[in-house]
């Protein structure tokens, strides 16, 4: 039968009729009826005048997207039993029904018809769709095959590849060239001059004990007193270890948040703890009566950490009683929303277990890391001879270092968090295109954005503990959510799930080989192999250019309040400078001028290094300083730039680093002071090093979580769809905190 004689439809009646006519009630296909073209071989012999005038290269895969698949028309095809036999026994019941366009196998799936069993003609209606879908694929689509010299014209075949548009952005606000998956691991290591700087400046730890020993014969010194504080250190490492097991070992999903609702508990009391503590040490030393310009700084330095913490736990319960968003204690309620989210996201993403060995393994390196910096700093400050520059030098050397191991604890939590934000993205954008074929590839897709203004107000007066996730992409789905359903159609065991089916589709998440590259094991193996050189970046200059947006926010915050009390003097300054228009500038303007380019300056500065950057890095192997201004234009076009900076999760974990380190100073003081003839200004070295050495692991186990709430903050700029479905709550407060400031 010839295309010229059948009779006209429409595209999308004739896509309906050959989805419901290609297979009957039980799973069975009807052979020699209107056909399932997607089990089609056509043959392009006698048609390749046609088809190689309308398109450059038939034998190529054609993508065909959700919108226009409803207006291709196939016409009356003679199809291969076997084929037809393959696809009935591929899908059962339900599944069987399913419009899923599959690619054919040529060589192994397929049996090839000659070219007598076989009447084909296409039109340049039916090749037309198909050239207008392939030009609208999107590159991020598989590559073009090109077919093997065994292939002979009457043996080629169109191949429709199953519908995959990883550009579909179901986002109908913020639209990003950011990739959903995780691309293969490049060849080079990125940012190898950083490494090649950190491996220079290294050796220079081990100068002062060279030059000691070496050079000046100094013997080392023999059960010093500095030495007292090792013992508080392996206490600290201890609890750091406790805490973390607390911290990072929950099951995902319901079983998990109780845990994750105590673990909140417990940061929250902290920070009530470190305003009571810190007044303590403060009088601890202060007691000391050491007679220096170093013991005076720190008193100094303990009073205004005091005041800065009680002040900033004063301003948490202020907005508490203040704050009309009926969302119980207000800001405090939003951190425990969004510490359990990180968290749970944490345990789905990672496996725990796995990940609490990686965090023990760090502590346990970052306590050598001390003691060697220990050592260091005592014999610099022993020798005396370069005097402070060279300590100055070797605390910053130091300052690296430590650094180093708690920003590859940040690359292994923000890897894991921000690559399950883009799985979950690439899921749901399968199940839309999966939804558009089952409807007959009708264009229903419904805005996400369309009532979110229209909020209702039972969110408002929900308890921050009682929040669930609205749509559980994986419950229970650790370790085994391969094996939750299966087929075992052809005496095979096939898992059916949706994680597997969308699997098939789309490999490039799982990287080289198949091999995933979203566990514990081979982020850890990127962070020390390919971008062991972006982490050394963000060790040195990540926290500063944090410290530098956060003075430049301040000061912009003092300018504006300071504007609306000087618009008199302003308009009477212009008034007066009417009469004087020859002059030159005055000293106002050439503030204004130096604050300008200062302010641009920095501004670039914190775009190119911020911390923030991080997330791409662990997700998509960028450089840093590329991924630091990827994330910051995502920052700029979503506007959640107001709401990190009102941020409270590093106070909250440098709160509990206080009250911990605090509580054993406190405890190694008094002991010491009431330990007959022991020097004061001794123990204050002593408790100066028990302080330093305990925040710093604290704050390190702290580390994963501080970092898994900043990839949250990227990834509801990047991809808050999948964040909207899965924590529905914590969803809707950051887009209404979004507009609020913006707004304001």
């Amino acid at each position: 039968m010839s295309a010229s004689s059948l009779p006209p439809t429409t595209p999308a009646s004739s896509y309906e009729d050959n989805m419901n006519d290609s297979h009957d009630g039980d799973g069975t296909s009807t052979v020699g009826e209107d056909c399932f073209f997607a089990d089609a071989t056509l043959d392009l012999e006698e048609a390749q005048g046609i088809a190689y005038q309308m398109t450059p290269d038939l034998t190529q895969r054609l993508a065909v997207d959700g919108e226009n698949i409803g207006r291709i028309t196939i016409p009356n095809l003679e199809i291969s039993t076997n084929s037809v036999l393959s696809h009935a026994q591929h899908g059962n019941g339900a599944d069987g029904n399913t419009a899923i366009i599959r690619r054919l196998d040529t060589t192994a799936g397929a049996t090839s018809l000659s070219a007598s069993d076989q009447n084909v003609n296409l039109t340049s209606d039916s090749i037309a769709p198909l050239e207008m879908s392939k030009s609208k694929s999107n590159s991020n689509t598989a590559p073009t095959s090109t077919p093997t010299p065994s292939d002979t014209p009457t043996t080629r075949s169109i191949e429709l590849q199953a519908i995959h548009n990883d550009s579909i952005n179901v986002n109908s606000d913020h639209h990003t060239n950011q990739p959903t998956y995780r691309p293969r691991p490049p060849r080079r290591p990125r940012d190898a001059k950083w490494t090649t700087a950190f491996l220079f400046v290294l050796p220079l730890l081990l100068a002062p004990y060279i030059i000691a020993h070496v050079i000046l014969k100094i013997p080392p010194p023999k059960n010093h007193e500095i030495e007292k504080s090792d013992v508080p250190a392996a206490i600290t490492l201890g609890l750091g270890i406790l805490l973390a097991r607390v911290f990072y070992i929950s099951r995902g999903g319901g079983e998990g948040e109780d845990r994750r609702y105590l673990t909140s508990q417990v940061l929250i009391i902290s920070n009530m703890a470190s305003c009571v503590v810190l007044p303590l040490l403060t009088l601890t030393f202060y007691y000391l009566h050491v007679y220096s310009p170093l013991y005076h700084l720190i008193v100094f330095g303990l009073v205004l950490m005091t005041m800065r913490e009680i002040y900033s736990f004063a301003s948490l319960f202020k907005m508490g009683v203040i704050m009309t968003e009926g969302v119980n204690d207000g800001q405090r309620a939003f951190f425990r929303m969004l510490v359990n989210a990180s968290l749970d996201i944490l345990s789905r993403s990672l496996r725990c277990q796995s990940f609490y060995r990686t965090v023990v393994l760090l502590l346990c390196a970052q306590l050598g890391v001390l003691l060697g910096l220990r050592r260091a700093l005592e014999y610099s400050y022993r020798m005396n001879t370069f005097g402070l520059p060279w300590i100055v030098l070797i605390v910053l050397i130091g300052y690296w270092c430590v650094n180093i191991v708690i920003r590859l604890l940040s690359y292994l939590a923000c890897g894991g968090v921000t690559s399950w934000f883009a799985e979950q993205s690439r899921l749901m954008e399968e199940m839309e295109q999966i939804r558009k074929r089952e409807n007959g590839g009708l264009n229903d897709n419904v805005d996400a954005f369309q009532n979110v203004s229209a909020m209702p107000e039972a969110y408002r007066n929900v308890d921050a503990s009682a929040y669930s996730q609205g749509f559980d992409f994986d419950e229970g789905m650790d370790d085994d959510y391969l094996s939750d359903v299966e087929d075992t159609s052809n005496g095979r065991t096939v898992p059916i799930s949706l994680y597997s089916r969308v699997s098939k589709v789309d490999g490039n998440w799982m990287g080289q080989n198949g091999q995933n590259t979203s566990t514990i094991k081979a982020f850890l193996f990127s962070a020390l192999g390919n971008s062991r050189g972006s982490i050394i970046h963000c060790a040195l200059l990540g926290g500063f250019a944090n410290s530098v947006w956060s003075f430049l926010h301040g000061v912009e915050w003092l300018i504006s309040v300071l504007s609306r009390f000087s618009l008199g003097q302003r308009i009477r300054y212009r008034v007066m400078n009417t009469s004087d228009s020859n002059s030159g500038p005055g000293m106002i303007d050439k503030l204004r001028a130096f604050w300008q380019s200062f302010h641009d300056t920095s501004s670039l500065f914190v775009r190119n290094h911020h911390d923030l950057g991080l997330c791409h890095v662990a997700a998509y192997y960028k450089s840093y300083t590329r991924a630091a201004n990827d994330v910051m234009t995502l920052i700029d076009s979503s506007g959640i730039e107001p709401i990190l900076h009102e941020d409270i999760s590093s106070h909250m974990c440098s709160s509990i680093s206080k009250s911990i380190a605090g509580i054993i100073v406190i405890f190694v003081g008094q002991y010491l002071t009431r330990t007959p003839d022991n020097n004061h200004t001794v123990v204050c070295e002593i408790m100066v090093t028990t302080f330093a050495m305990s925040y710093v692991l604290i704050y390190t186990m702290m580390e994963p979580l501080q970092a898994s709430i900043k990839a949250v903050y990227v990834c509801f700029a990047q991809n808050h769809q999948s964040l909207s479905h899965a924590f529905p709550i914590l969803y809707h407060r950051l887009a209404r905190m979004s507009r609020e400031r913006n707004d304001f």
